[in-house]
């Protein structure tokens, strides 16, 4: 079959197109000026058949509508595999919803290719590749956006996540954009990424190359979330936790919360799971930005959970799995470097290594792993005695159950070293808390 007859098979196969299919399709007709009516479309002449299969060509690649109906969205497979364990995002693209992109860049013979995206009002995720003409192994640093403003000019705030590749860069990655304090998603982002040699160390390095584009995200093909107003307080481990509201939409859910100021316990951690009377089960999500904090950066305010929306659940219970309290009087940390000790400090975190090399001072802390929990013990920021503060530099590693957090602390004065402790252990509540949505 040539390609004239497979355009022709496909033509008298597509009946019942998609509206969006069909108004491209005209608008392609126009500009040939040849505009007909759709059952009409194979008399036109030759000249308008030729307008007609470059369109075909065009959609085949833009629309993700036509793109299943003549054999499924391209990069199909891969886009699966990129949301392997994100059942949340999975089932937005079985669903088709997904929007084409088609954006590529080759800087210093690095391409970066941004095939799709998935957003709602709150999320943005984009999916992309690297490939280098020299075969190295490559990875973006940085997520930053360009400062991005909504239709009124006020500045969007967000929180984002490059996923580490590991399996290639080549293969498609995500990039997660989550939207905070009532900011939504643009209609327009400016990328400003970096692509690196996996295996440069140095964070000065030199970088492979410099990305710098323009993402457009189409509003119009946003679906509506489903809204849930709880507001109900809880009495959990001594401490008060107030359920706002939950929100589910296409690409996650949302759980806001709130903490009054007359609690003794910062909310540092907290883990709820959705259910429906199948006996289906969503929680919290494994991969992209798991929670937010409040303005003051004390309180959890929002939990991401993976998102039902597409599974028309008829009815929807949200339960409480754990939470992390932070007893105020323990979110300072007092390391003495004379002495070696840190305090206060719970059975659960222990400094296992203080160690000074010069000018540069090493801490070595420990925590348990709780379960795919491994979120930082302290913040980046540290002061000292002498009233300085600096951000130090970290890293971490993990065993089976434990997890090893490592400082570099350069520039301090006094012998008294101050931590912002961030991280709390979680606990089962002990009555358990159930909220029907529906």
């Amino acid at each position: 079959m040539n390609r004239m007859e497979e355009f022709m098979t496909l033509q008298r196969e597509l009946e019942n197109e998609p509206a969006a299919l069909q108004s491209t399709t005209l608008r392609c007709l126009e500009r040939a000026g040849r505009a007909r009516k759709r059952a009409r479309f194979w008399k036109i002449p030759v000249s308008a058949v030729a307008a007609a299969l470059a369109c075909f060509v065009l959609l085949a690649n833009t629309s993700v509508a036509f793109a299943r109906s003549v054999g499924g969205i391209p990069l199909l497979s891969d886009l699966a595999k990129a949301v392997t364990y994100e059942p949340g995002l999975k089932a937005a693209i079985d669903n088709e919803y997904v929007q084409p992109v088609g954006l590529s860049q080759t800087k210093n013979g690095v391409t970066l290719s941004i095939p799709y995206l998935i957003a709602d009002k709150s999320q943005l995720v984009l999916f992309y590749s690297l490939h280098s003409a020299d075969g190295r192994s490559l990875e973006l640093r940085g997520a930053g956006l360009g400062g991005p403003t909504d239709e009124f000019g006020k500045k969007v705030e967000y929180t984002s996540d490059c996923e580490e590749p590991e399996n290639g860069a080549e293969e498609l990655q995500k990039i997660h954009y989550q939207f905070t304090n009532g900011s939504e998603t643009p209609e327009k982002i400016h990328l400003e990424l970096i692509a690196a040699d996996r295996s440069a160390v140095a964070p000065d390095a030199p970088a492979a190359a410099n990305f710098a584009m323009d993402v457009s995200i189409d509003h119009s093909l946003f679906q509506e979330p489903e809204k849930f107003g709880i507001q109900k307080e809880y009495s959990v481990s001594g401490q008060k936790l107030i359920v706002q509201s939950a929100e589910i939409a296409p690409t996650m859910t949302k759980i806001t919360l709130d903490t009054p100021k007359t609690n003794t316990a910062l909310l540092r951690n907290i883990a709820f799971s959705l259910s429906d009377e199948q006996g289906n089960v969503w929680s919290g999500r494994k991969n992209g930005i798991t929670a937010t904090f409040d303005p003051s950066g004390d309180n959890v305010r929002d939990v991401y959970l993976e998102s039902n929306y597409f599974s028309h659940s008829k009815h929807l219970y949200l339960k409480l799995e754990s939470i992390g309290w932070l007893p105020k009087s323990m979110r300072t940390v007092k390391v003495d470097v004379k002495n070696k000790t840190a305090s206060p400090l719970t059975d659960s975190i222990r400094m296992t290594q203080l160690e000074q090399n010069g000018s540069r001072l090493n801490l070595t802390f420990e925590k348990p792993i709780d379960g795919m929990n491994l979120s930082q013990i302290f913040s980046s920021v540290y002061s000292d005695s002498a009233g300085n503060w600096d951000v130090k530099s970290f890293s971490d590693r993990s065993s089976e159950n434990r997890m090893e957090e490592i400082f570099s602390v350069d520039h301090w004065k006094g012998g008294i070293i101050y931590l912002t402790r961030d991280w709390a252990p979680p606990a089962v509540p002990n009555e358990p808390v159930v909220i029907t949505l529906k």
